[in-house]
């Protein structure tokens, strides 16, 4: 593999693994953030839809507040005199009200009069069989340990969610010992839970915690309810998240769970927020790329290819007095310096050898040497000049025998040598 192709792999390699990191850690990052964001906006679109409820009930506790501290109220718990009813129990006047029933009751939890109005026609009405049965049953309506203090809240009637509110009846002055009690009432059907999500913005829907045949979504949201986490969230899919809130009966029994759906806007907006920055990502990564082998090429890899071709240049044609131009004052450049001074030292060596290599003139009777300068010089100083030799003087054994035949140094040596 050539260089080029080993730095493009590499720089490559290392930009993907850099991609995908900032993909995964933007995902981690960015839709988490987005999805923790939309959690807390569906949770505030249920508690907004139960505010919606609350005003309600509280509504039902200002009128029975305004009724039942009450002097006609008072004599007519006791006497049940028709003209309060003609004057003030007609059905226009429930219907204003925005109730659906009145119901006043004695001390012997009796009922003494009971009104209601039919929610959609707004025209009087008998009360549904089974009201008065399930509020006889709900002590907290009919209990008053303040007289000045009323009670409200819901309770479910054939699953569907009733709102109620009852207070004892009292003189205006409230002067007096109580003489019954007077409840008001609405029904939370399906019109009504309509003109709340209308209202509200939101798709909303109540369910009956006693209900056996609840939904699978609203069953696992049961489970999920708790004191900590008082709304859950559940996505449904890419489009919708669920919010599911449970809510205490007026006897503080589990009563229903409210759920809105919600359309997935900021969780899509996450998406395609994570979508932009992956695509900026990459984009990025592609332009660090071919900038990082652009880069690479002109500073790097060019020259130290043309290093090479030069190097090869020389090598290849024997032209050792070719110098390698310095390209400038980096590693490269350094390089190239070094170079030329080995192609200096082989330069030297190569004359040497040359000079060795070439026809000496030597002197046939003392053999001394003529140099290219015309002098003539002695063997040993000859080739210690153009060579790193160095000489050791000694004498051969036919020059000792002819110049110093009295010492006879080589017959004493063999003397010594041979066997006796």
């Amino acid at each position: 593999m050539g260089l080029r192709k080993k730095t493009f792999v590499i720089i490559v390699s290392i930009c993907l693994v850099l991609i995908v990191s900032l993909m995964l850690a933007s995902r981690l990052l960015i839709l988490n953030g987005f999805s923790h964001l939309e959690t807390e906006h569906v949770q505030q679109d249920v508690a907004q839809a139960w505010r919606h409820i609350e005003k309600e009930i509280q509504w039902l506790s200002s009128i029975a507040g305004d009724w039942a501290p009450w002097d006609d109220t008072y004599i007519f718990i006791q006497d049940q005199n028709t003209r309060f009813i003609d004057s003030n129990l007609s059905s226009d006047t429930l219907a204003n009200l925005g109730i659906h029933f009145m119901l006043f009751v004695d001390l012997d939890n009796r009922l003494v009069q009971a009104t209601a109005i039919d929610p959609e026609k707004k025209e009087a009405a008998a009360l549904p069989e089974g009201v008065w049965d399930q509020i006889r049953s709900k002590n907290a309506l009919l209990e008053y340990p303040d007289p000045r203090q009323g009670v409200s809240g819901f309770f479910m009637f054939k699953h569907r969610p009733m709102l109620i509110a009852s207070h004892p009846v009292v003189p205006s002055n409230y002067e007096g010992s109580p003489r019954g009690t007077l409840i008001v009432g609405k029904y939370l059907d399906t019109s009504e839970v309509k003109k709340m999500a209308e209202a509200t913005g939101l798709s909303l829907s109540i369910h009956d915690t006693g209900n056996t045949a609840l939904p699978d979504d609203v069953k696992t949201a049961a489970t999920l309810i708790s004191d900590k986490t008082p709304v859950v969230t559940i996505p449904r899919n890419t489009d919708i998240i669920s919010g599911y809130m449970l809510q205490n009966d007026i006897q503080q029994n589990p009563g229903l769970i409210l759920k809105a759906d919600v359309k997935r806007k900021i969780f899509n907006q996450g998406m395609n927020t994570w979508l932009y920055f992956n695509i900026a990502v990459v984009f990025i990564g592609l332009v660090f790329i071919m900038a990082t082998m652009y880069l690479m090429e002109t500073s790097v890899l060019s020259p130290l290819l043309k290093l090479i071709n030069a190097i090869s240049a020389i090598g290849g044609n024997d032209h050792v007095s070719k110098r390698l131009p310095v390209s400038g004052k980096d590693e490269l450049g350094e390089l190239e310096t070094s170079i030329n001074g080995m192609l200096d030292r082989i330069q030297t060596a190569h004359n040497e050898i040359r000079t060795l290599e070439g026809l000496i003139p030597i002197c046939s009777y003392c053999k001394n040497i003529r140099d290219d300068e015309g002098f003539w010089q002695k063997v040993d100083e000859f080739i210690h000049h153009h060579t790193h030799a160095r000489f050791s003087h000694s004498i051969c054994p036919e020059c000792a025998k002819k110049y110093f035949p009295e010492l006879d140094l080589y017959n004493q040596e063999e003397d010594m040598a041979s066997p006796e």
